[in-house]
């Protein structure tokens, strides 16, 4: 059998582990119809690997003509039930196996190993049919973990493993023992680890409860059986779901999580069908199905074991249903896309991201259509509702990481939150910027936009206004924000907005020059460009305390309606022409950063509640 083993272990095992080898024995003498399979741990101490030997010896059929020639052949058998591969598991962790088989038309030992070519020797030491084989020459420098070679926990996983064949097997009327014995020179009582023997019979298995489904999706007319056992165990607190599949079991428990089992469970979910036959893969750990068929199988399980858990365990009723609510609290766009049979099993990420692949189906499926029929017109009114309910939950967002900030925050940071610094926002990458620029957390008025400068120049401003003429570029002409909107600017007056920032707690000097810097920049404005401007608003932002309020009384500013402290005030600005001079009145308005903020969350709130109702009852509907 030449063959490059190692290759081989990579591509047909590409996940190992110890207790695959174990697993891979038993299922062989089981396919021999052994009765009485022996397996023996022989090991120095968990630290000297090297010392690792293991034995299986059964009393099943032997190797006979005929299956030795499949052994010689790898990949040859005579049942889908069989890969002819699992012995290449023994030599990814031992170098040599010896074999030694009685049947009932030969006898032959011989080793396998990477060079091995199907010599054998006539001969056996066993008196009556069966094969024992020793596997020697341990290659690893060490061992995962103490489970493989403690004696309890191979006897609760070889259980495990062979729950669905030794159940069939003692539905049969026949019986099954699968001794486990471990020797050990040093023991490790901390890790629980010693000498010990278990057993494994057919006939003490947990009993197990029996139900019967279909999965249409996967197949009209195959009968799929569940066994199961629920039960209180806080000692045991488990759970395991299981595929019984060509004689092996493959464990599928990551489509539930185990963290969404009430603590003090123990639970295990075995299915098997006919369906599954030479569905396995090469190395019998998973099934290869499409994506679709094995979706529709996993959710088809998941959708099973739900209904049983909610009568063996009807806390999880209450428990679900919150976690639903809260999914559709937390991503309201996505409801009536999240699985109601599996919410509050499934995984949350995994679940969020099978309702987000839906509403993009859903948003392609719209956008692509030539033709809008009646229905499609409809779907295409509620994607739209879920697309800026979306929107809406990132504006939320920003609004609280704009209200975490403190004193200890520069305006920088702040400014940054709002609009990026040092950036032209145009009105041509307007939905590009759509997440980058908050101009709406002033007002929603603002989010129509000719352009948008942040933190530059106003010569920068007066270039947007086609001036020609050119001023001295200095930080004292940079307002923080300038908006040109309702308006080109080529051929037609506009509309423009000033904001100042100060970051919090700067105190009264400081925001005092917010109205100064204020005044300044109308004035420029108007100087350079008097007949391009049609209205001008100015915003500043500020931290208003007690003398800052008692200095914008003093100023005649006027308290407005908000959730915080605003102010306003129409300032009265002259500026010069032509030596002439010319008064235009401004309109001004102070904010707090909490009026800044809580007035746009109150703005965000209405939005959100009307499309959260809107969606609601779309989904009634449906």
């Amino acid at each position: 059998m030449k063959i490059n083993i190692s290759k081989a272990i990579k591509q047909f095992f590409p996940n190992p582990s110890l207790d695959l080898v174990y697993f891979e024995a038993i299922a062989n003498s089981l396919d021999a119809n052994a009765t009485e399979i022996s397996l023996k741990v022989n090991i120095q101490s968990f630290e000297n690997s090297k010392s690792l030997e293991i034995e299986i010896t059964d009393n099943g059929e032997g190797f006979t003509n005929r299956g030795f020639d499949r052994f010689c052949a790898l990949l040859e058998t005579d049942s889908p039930d069989n890969k002819g591969l699992g012995r290449l598991v023994f030599l990814n962790y031992f170098n040599k196996v010896n074999y030694d088989s009685l049947s009932n038309d030969s006898k032959r030992t011989f080793i396998l190993d990477n060079n091995f070519e199907r010599e054998f020797e006539a001969k056996t030491s066993l008196k009556e049919n069966g094969t024992k084989l020793s596997l020697n020459n341990y290659k690893l420098e060490g061992i995962k973990t103490y489970d493989y070679i403690r004696a309890e926990t191979l006897a609760k996983s070889i259980e495990l493993h062979f729950l669905p064949r030794l159940f069939l097997i003692n539905k049969s009327g026949k019986e099954v023992t699968i001794t486990i014995l471990v020797n050990t020179e040093i023991p490790n009582t901390d890790k629980n680890f010693y000498s010990d023997k278990r057993i494994v019979s057919s006939k003490k298995l947990p009993k197990l409860k029996s139900k019967l489904f279909k999965i249409e999706q996967a197949d009209l007319y195959a009968n799929f059986e569940l066994l199961y056992k629920v039960e209180k165990d806080y000692e045991n607190s488990n759970l395991t779901i299981a595929l019984n599949a060509d004689n092996r079991t493959i464990p599928i428990s990551d489509i539930i999580s185990k963290d969404n089992i009430p603590q003090g469970h123990n639970c295990i979910f075995l299915i098997q069908s006919e369906y599954f036959k030479g569905k396995v893969g090469n190395s019998r750990q998973k099934l290869e199905l499409e994506k679709n068929q094995f979706n529709a199988l996993k959710y088809s399980i998941i959708k099973e074991i739900k209904t049983i858990l909610e009568v063996e365990i009807p806390s999880i009723i209450e428990r679900n249903k919150n976690k639903k609510d809260f999914l559709d609290k937390k991503y309201p766009h996505l409801e009536g896309y999240f699985n109601e049979n599996v919410a509050g099993l499934v995984d949350k990420n995994k679940l969020l991201e099978k309702a987000q692949e839906s509403f993009f189906k859903d948003q392609k499926e719209t956008l692509e259509a030539t033709h809008l029929t009646e229905a499609l017109y409809k779907k295409s009114l509620e994607v739209s509702s879920r697309v800026l309910t979306e929107y809406i939950l990132y504006r939320n967002l920003i609004i609280q990481k704009l209200k975490s900030t403190n004193h200890n925050n520069s305006e920088s940071e702040i400014h940054e939150m709002i609009v990026p610094m040092r950036e032209t926002l145009k009105v041509k990458t307007y939905f590009t910027d759509l997440y980058r620029n908050n101009a709406w957390l002033l007002d929603d008025k603002f989010m129509s936009y000719n352009t948008i400068l942040s933190d530059q120049e106003l010569s920068k401003l007066i270039d947007e206004l086609a001036i020609e003429e050119e001023i001295k570029q200095d930080s004292s002409t940079r307002p923080d924000i300038s908006i040109i909107f309702n308006g080109n600017p080529e051929n037609q007056k506009v509309d423009l907005v000033i904001v100042e920032l100060k970051k919090r707690k700067a105190g009264l000097h400081e925001n005092e020059k917010v109205i100064g810097q204020i005044q300044r920049r109308a004035r420029r404005l108007l100087e350079y460009y008097p007949n391009k401007i049609q209205r001008m608003w100015f915003y500043g932002i500020v931290d208003i305390d007690d003398d800052f309020e008692l200095y914008l009384d003093s100023n005649e500013y006027t308290e407005i309606f908000s959730v915080d402290k605003a102010f306003y005030k129409t300032q009265k600005i002259v500026y010069k022409v032509s030596e002439e001079k010319i008064e235009c009145p401004i309109g001004i308005t102070i904010l707090s950063f909490d009026a800044f903020l809580n007035d746009a969350e109150k703005r965000n709130e209405t939005f959100l509640n009307i499309l959260k109702e809107s969606i609601k009852t779309t989904n009634k509907k449906v």
